[in-house]
């Protein structure tokens, strides 16, 4: 292992042994998944886009059989065209609006649609709810599409096109401001229909630029997301012969970087035997070589891990292989980065990655049409990760605190194993509320019924992604009521 990946210490990251997490399925049964995304809307609901021309919602573990958006029919699926990426607008739980990134069904543009959920907790939505945004002509190569779609923490929408396809960006649209492609698209959703330019837009106003364009230089970035925490941005961009590489813009920056497309690939300069003045490009945070023994190298980006499950992994910017499915968990410290031994999975296809309401991060393989959850590292595979084994030793069943609770149901609640009064509890009920403790990141479910001794619990209020404390709802009505953790 050591001996293929020496090619990769290249002055970017550095890459050291340290593999904390695996993979967990959740759910089987979707045909050629290519993103995951969230509504954030509390509904705990996670969205699955098929490259055909379908989004598939998951709840809990069951995939629901009827798809939530069926656009197929105005779509291109063909090698890398088709249904690409799926963002929900912030507010989506009032307005209902979510956005796509689509091969139109002749190949010659890649277009953002705006669709309405009515109401927005549907689960299965109108196709003919569809507006057009805007289009972007790829009328050459089939190749190259990006398909990356994001809102961003100042409510902006971002979408990265491809280059256009073809070897080495034959009508060099990285790095021509006259043209989309190859760019990453910053635009203003909400303030006009079908769009409208943000005024701090870097190239707003020069002569003979796309004011729609935030950053430039770019190949294939099929998939970026934001830091939820930070803010800042990370762009995975595909290489050609030599590099893959992951891009950077902390939070707060005016845009206008160039990443370099055609000009380098990577850290790497002149791969296209083009001569370029590079000390301006902004250079990559993490690359890795095309080294033997292949098949073929292309970077599938992730997101910086922001959950509550998994507390080693903090701040850890996950990307895969998609020729390879390796896996990667990268940490920062002083603006250097360290890459740590890659989880290798059993065979090609690691398309995506998805973040859910709570920050915990799930991959999608395209080839066996599986989604996965990330979790944390169990060795001996007791039900208990490692890293908690280490903090709390003990066995599985063990009761340490003597609450009632064993040692792996503390784990599953996120409670402390050492401190009875960590246990999940209602702590005060009132006429109009109910009082409970929570743990940091978990799901809650209450639960009412008018008579104990007859009928059936009814749900009355879910709780997504609760922080460690104290949950207060509203009742309205007498009752029994009681408090289930779910997840």
């Amino acid at each position: 292992m050591l001996r293929v990946w020496i090619g990769l210490i290249c002055g970017v990251a550095t890459w050291v042994a340290a593999q904390e997490f695996q993979l967990h399925e959740i759910v089987a049964g979707l045909a050629q998944p290519v993103d995951i995304a969230s509504a954030r809307d509390g509904s705990g609901r996670l969205f699955v886009v098929e490259q055909a021309g379908r989004v598939r919602v998951i709840v809990g573990t069951n995939l629901l059989a009827t798809a939530f958006l069926d656009i197929t029919g105005q779509t291109l699926f063909s090698g890398e065209q088709g249904l690409l990426g799926l963002a929900f607008h912030p507010g989506y739980r009032t307005n209902g609006h979510f956005f796509v990134y689509v091969t139109n069904a002749n190949g010659s543009s890649n277009v953002v649609w705006r669709y309405t959920a009515t109401p927005p907790s549907t689960n299965v939505v109108n196709p003919a709810s569809g507006v057009e945004i805007i289009r972007i002509a790829h009328p050459v190569e089939a190749n190259h599409n990006g398909g990356g779609i994001q809102f961003g923490p100042d409510g902006y929408l971002y979408f990265a096109p491809g280059a256009g396809g073809g070897a080495c960006d034959l009508n060099n649209n990285s790095q021509a401001l006259g043209t989309l492609l190859g760019k990453m698209v910053r635009i203003d959703v909400d303030s006009a229909v079908p769009y409208a330019v943000p005024p701090d837009n870097p190239f707003a106003g020069v002569a003979g630029a796309r004011p729609e364009i935030w950053a430039t230089g770019l190949r294939n970035p099929f998939r970026f997301s934001f830091d939820r925490d930070t803010g800042d941005l990370f762009i995975a961009d595909v290489g050609q012969d030599a590099q893959e590489e992951v891009n950077y813009q902390p939070a707060g920056s005016p845009g206008g970087q160039n990443y370099g497309w055609k000009c380098m690939e990577g850290v790497l300069s002149n791969t296209c035997a083009t001569t370029c003045a590079t000390a301006a490009m902004t250079r990559p945070i993490i690359t890795y070589d095309h080294v033997a023994p292949g098949p073929c190298w292309s970077i599938t980006g992730g997101y910086r891990y922001r959950g509550s499950r998994i507390p080693p992994l903090a701040g850890r910017y996950f990307f895969a292989d998609y020729c390879s499915s390796r896996i990667w968990a990268a940490t920062e410290a002083a603006g250097v980065w360290t890459v740590g031994t890659p989880l290798d999975f059993a065979d090609f296809g690691i398309s995506t990655f998805g973040e859910d309401e709570c920050g915990e991060l799930y991959v999608a393989h395209r080839g066996n049409g599986r989604i996965y959850q990330i979790v944390a590292k169990d060795s001996d595979a007791d039900g208990l990760p490692d890293w908690f084994e280490q903090l709390y030793p003990g066995e599985p069943g063990d009761d340490l605190d003597g609450d009632g609770f064993t040692h792996r149901q503390e784990f599953l609640a996120g409670t402390h194993p050492l401190n009875a009064l960590s246990a999940l509890r209602i702590t005060a009920i009132t006429a109009s509320n109910l009082t409970f403790t929570t743990s940091a990141g978990r799901q809650y479910i209450v639960e009412t019924r008018p008579d104990i001794a007859t009928g059936q619990w009814q749900p009355h209020t879910n709780i997504v992604c609760a922080a460690a404390g104290e949950t207060t709802v509203s009742i309205e009505t007498a009752g029994f009521y009681r408090v289930r953790l779910q997840r």
